[in-house]
């Protein structure tokens, strides 16, 4: 059987990587925004884990609404060397209409 304090079932982030000469510019926050709005029309929360010592991710993904859940659960592709794993959770954002179009193809005023 499953451990006790297994992750539960649901969408997840998983990490992403931008080329150094590209950081520091918002693009990891905008990957992230809209990887959340995709899972948005799917689920109406998302997960993410992390090390406790990749501050930078955990910076990034609170400040668009993950909050811890918890440091003890297993998820089996997660490890954590040197330093405890933790597990964040996200209300995901509501789907918005998208714009209706008007009848020779632009948005209506």
């Amino acid at each position: 059987g499953s451990p006790f304090n297994v992750a539960p079932e649901g969408w997840y982030l998983a990490g992403i990587v931008v080329r150094p000469e590209f950081r520091r510019r918002g693009v990891g926050l905008e990957l992230t925004r809209a990887r959340l709005a995709w899972i948005a029309s799917r689920a109406s929360q998302a997960y993410y884990f992390t090390n406790e010592r990749n501050l930078v991710s955990i910076d990034l993904h609170r400040a668009i609404g993950f909050v811890e859940l918890t440091r003890e659960f297993f998820h089996p592709g997660g490890r954590f060397t040197g330093g405890t794993g933790i597990l964040f959770v996200c209300a995901t954002p509501s789907p918005t209409a998208a714009p209706s179009v008007g009848p020779r193809g632009g948005t209506p005023r």
